[in-house]
């Protein structure tokens, strides 16, 4: 299991200072979309300049123009885009392909996906890379159970890596583990955090010794 770091509402300096201080911790720096609306993809560019070592993700949620959006994300230097698990068929295609050109993947992000289940399966079959359950900010007050969809899209998925986002915390990450993700993500609870350091710290032992 991977942790990724979602740095999304931080300035691009504050994000990299960030990541240098816990690098050894984080296997993936999300460029969230918030960063990416702020600074478009000369956020992306910096960091992976910054930690050329790293698996870079940018969270384009593309929506439409698969494929000229992906291509913008990986020629900065992203290493994964997202597409959004509600776009067209055409459009993940589109977005599928430009991953494949550049040697980059790519991760349908299910936020608020209808017929999740059915979705999930097209998805693999669409051959994306990853597909991400994602609890939206904006509802993690509503008690949305986004475990009960990671056992179901991990019951479905043949071929596709399955990733988590949204609410995640130290307290829960044990259940996360147990119900298994190739990759859980991570913002708030790290970097708002008193010691964010020392929460990416832990967060990374406990998925090390699952």
């Amino acid at each position: 299991m991977k942790l990724q770091l979602a740095l999304d509402t931080l300035s691009i300096a504050d994000g990299i200072e960030l990541m240098r201080r816990m690098e050894e911790h984080i296997d993936i720096i999300e460029v969230g979309t918030p960063m990416i609306m702020e600074y478009g993809m000369s956020a992306v560019r910096a960091f992976k300049s910054a930690f050329p070592a790293k698996t870079i993700l940018a969270d384009a949620k593309i929506m439409d123009g698969g494929r000229f959006e992906a291509d913008s994300c990986f020629r900065a230097g992203a290493d994964i885009v997202t597409v959004l698990a509600v776009a067209n068929d055409l459009t993940i295609k589109a977005a599928r392909q430009s991953a494949q050109e550049h040697g980059g993947r790519l991760m349908a992000d299910m936020i608020e996906a209808p017929f999740f289940a059915k979705r999930v399966r097209e998805l693999d079959d669409l051959g994306v890379d990853i597909i991400c359950v994602h609890t939206a900010f904006d509802v993690k007050t509503t008690g949305k159970d986004s475990f009960a969809e990671l056992r179901q899209t991990n019951e479905i998925v043949q071929n596709a890596k399955v990733a988590l986002a949204g609410g995640i915390t130290l307290d829960n990450l044990q259940s996360v583990i147990d119900i298994g993700a190739d990759t859980v993500v991570v913002g708030t609870a790290i970097i708002t955090s008193d010691d964010p350091l020392a929460v990416a710290a832990a967060m990374k032992r406990r998925i090390s010794a699952r």
